[in-house]
Formats: C-alpha cells, sequence, structure tokens
C-alpha cells in the first residue's frame, strides 16, 4: 500500500513538473468550462456562466481572442471565459497569493501581457502569465513642493516617442495645503514628472469616479471626453509649448448635438454617495463610456425608455474627425454596461441596479461579433445586421 501511496506521488508529482515546464498550471492545463445557460439573440449570444465576478467594469481579451479576462473586484481574482461565455475557472498567477493581497481596482491590456491597478494608486506590470514585471507607483513625487498625485481613478497608457506613459484622471496634491483635480500625464517610469493638463470642478469629478471609461487611446495618442457642462471629446496633444493640450474632436456633435448639456449628478463625496448618483444615471441620457479598437473610438450611450434603457454604440474615425454612425444594443439588458473589446468578440458585462460602493450584480456576458462593429456606417441594430 506503501509503495502504491508512493507512486501516485510521484506520477502527480512528475505531472507538475510536465505542465510547469511547459508554462501552464494544472487548472489551466485542462480547463474545466461551465455554463448555466447560453441564448443566441440575432448574432449575437447572451451566457450565464456558473461564476461571474462579484464586481466588475474592466477586463481584456487574451490569447489572440481566444479568452477573456474579467477582473473581479471584490473576490481579488481575474476570471477567465471562452469565447462563447463558458467559465473556465480563474487567472493563477505563479505567486497564488499576490492578486489576494493586491485589492485590484482596474485590468487593461498592454503589449503582450496586462497592466493592473492596485492598492489604489499602485500599477503592476505583467506579462501574460501574470508575472508582475515591473511596479509604478503614481504618488512618487520629486520634491516636497512639487505636485504629487494622490488619487488615480481612471488612466491609459500610451508607448510613443517620449516611451511609455499614463494619462489619467487624478487628484494631486501641490504642497501642503492645495489641491487640484483634474487630467494629468506623466512618465511611466517616472511619476515624479507629473503634468497638469486641464482642472475640473467637483460637478465634473463626479463623472469620473462612476467606473464608466471616459478615457481612451488610438495608438500613441490619448483621448478623453469631457463631462463638463458642456460634454465633448478631445484629443490629448503637444502645444506649441510642448506642453499638452486639449483639442476638440467635432464629429462628437454628430452623437450629442451641441449644446448637448451633462446631466447633473448628485456630487458624489462618500462611499454611501455611490448609490445615490448611480440611480440618477440610470434616468439620465448620457454617455457610459469611451473605448478604443482598430484605430476608432467608440462611444457607448444610455437613454431612459419605458422603464429600462436603451443602449446604442457610436463609431468615430480620430484621425480624420469622422462620424460613422450609430448602431443600437437593443438587446442588452442592463442597468449598466461595460465593454470589453476583442479582435473577435466584444464582451458587454450586463449588471444590476448598484446598491452599494461595490455592491452590484454581473447578471450575464452579452457577446458581439467584432465585425458587427467594423461595419462602416454603422446603423440599425448591432445585433442584427442584414
Amino acid at each position: 500500500m506503501l509503495v502504491v501511496a508512493r507512486l501516485l506521488i510521484a506520477t502527480a508529482a512528475a505531472s507538475a513538473v510536465s505542465l510547469a515546464l511547459a508554462g501552464l498550471s494544472p487548472a489551466s492545463a485542462v480547463p474545466q468550462k461551465s455554463l448555466i445557460r447560453s441564448t443566441k439573440v440575432g448574432d449575437c449570444l447572451r451566457a450565464v456562466p456558473t461564476r461571474l465576478p462579484a464586481f466588475s467594469a474592466s477586463g481584456a481579451w487574451a490569447k489572440g481572442g481566444g479568452e477573456l479576462m474579467l477582473l473581479d473586484n471584490m473576490g481579488r481574482t481575474v476570471l477567465r471565459y471562452t469565447p462563447e461565455g463558458d467559465s473556465i475557472g480563474e487567472v493563477l498567477p505563479s505567486n497564488p497569493a499576490y492578486l489576494k493581497r493586491s485589492f485590484p481596482t482596474k485590468m487593461s491590456a498592454h503589449k503582450d501581457g496586462f497592466i493592473l491597478q492596485v492598492h489604489g494608486n499602485q500599477l503592476d506590470v505583467l506579462d501574460r502569465t501574470f508575472r508582475r514585471q515591473r511596479i509604478v507607483m503614481a504618488t512618487a513625487a520629486s520634491s516636497s513642493e512639487a505636485p504629487l498625485v494622490d488619487k488615480v481613478f481612471m488612466w491609459t497608457v500610451l508607448t510613443g516617442e517620449k516611451g511609455e506613459e499614463v494619462v489619467a484622471f487624478a487628484d494631486v496634491k501641490l504642497g501642503e495645503r492645495s489641491w487640484w483635480t483634474g487630467f494629468v500625464r506623466f512618465p511611466l517610469g517616472n511619476p515624479a514628472a507629473v503634468e497638469l493638463i486641464q482642472t475640473v470642478d467637483h460637478e465634473e469629478r463626479t463623472f469620473y469616479r462612476i467606473t464608466y471609461p471616459y478615457i481612451a487611446k488610438v495608438g500613441k495618442t490619448a483621448y478623453i471626453l469631457r463631462m463638463d457642462n458642456q460634454m465633448g471629446l478631445y484629443r490629448v496633444e503637444a502645444g506649441e509649448n510642448g506642453r499638452s493640450q486639449l483639442k476638440p474632436l467635432r464629429s462628437f456633435e454628430e452623437i450629442y448635438r451641441f449644446p448637448s448639456l451633462s446631466p447633473q449628478l448628485p456630487i458624489f463625496r462618500q462611499p454611501e454617495d455611490f448609490a445615490v448618483v448611480m440611480r440618477r444615471v440610470e434616468h439620465s441620457s448620457m454617455p457610459a463610456g469611451l473605448y478604443a479598437w482598430n484605430g476608432f473610438l467608440y462611444v457607448l450611450s444610455r437613454q431612459p425608455r419605458q422603464g429600462s434603457t436603451q443602449w446604442s454604440l457610436s463609431k468615430i474615425n480620430p484621425a480624420s474627425d469622422e462620424y460613422m454612425g450609430t448602431a443600437t444594443l437593443s438587446s442588452v439588458q442592463a442597468n449598466h454596461v461595460s465593454l470589453v473589446p476583442g479582435p473577435h468578440k466584444w464582451a458587454a458585462i450586463e449588471k444590476g441596479p448598484v446598491k452599494g460602493l461595490t455592491a452590484q450584480e454581473v447578471k450575464s456576458l452579452f457577446l458581439i461579433p467584432a465585425a458587427t462593429n467594423e461595419r462602416a456606417p454603422l446603423r440599425g441594430d448591432l445585433c442584427r445586421q442584414p
């Protein structure tokens, strides 16, 4: 009996070594697909996996679009799905305790890997196996009098002539008693060299704290959807003095005709304000996110309609500042939606009402063929194209 037990242990150990040499973990080597149900909706698919995030507003496609990864903020993990919405478990980093101890808040694809925002203001650069390559502390300062990034709420990372740079919305401390809130830019490798681009007031600040993404990148350029009193879409570019400035894209006015005023939301001061703010959002017509894919910008919009929400997606060519149409997402059924663009499919995370700062049910995944978004112009129902 003892010989048999030792043989089994040795066999298991040898299997684990083989998997490790192949760059796989036992859990990822043989995915256990799991799906409660899926429903075909025109060209699209609604999937309800057995395991959904407790709270999620970001993710990325991996393996060339063959696997969807969603950040579960509350579960402190990253969940994996097939393109058809089957659950295939968690990402298993080389350090199993990494995610559980990191308090992750946002995930984004970056080169051949990912960037994960953790512990509030820390950006971890990860390879495709979730091995940490670099740690960037956004709160670094060159001196006690220099601007100090205090909180980062949303961001994107550019790779251009100046290397890797972060464009973000943040609270910044200026000296001992002065504060500044707005859009900033800093080298990924030197956050102390922060540049203050544009300040905003408390009313506009609320929009950038509700998990809707309003910063996106196309190539080497960042774009910002400002929810100022008069909303607008802007390109971040270098001015005559070399400092960054915001240049408006007039094509946005084809989606929200001038003058299009931002809805009036309650001020988001305390964590308990979040649910109140989001209830007002549910009754507002407004952009619900700015996304980028294959050289184009996409504006996700929401509009209240007969007790539910009508969702739509608009397309813009930022290079020519050209509006390229709007298509409805009439089959999306959610109080709130986050999109994850990908090469073969886009995932819409369908979520229920917000009940607290991190209390929001993720109901299902709505999977949209990427080819429908690549049409020019966008029109009709995105899931029922001729």
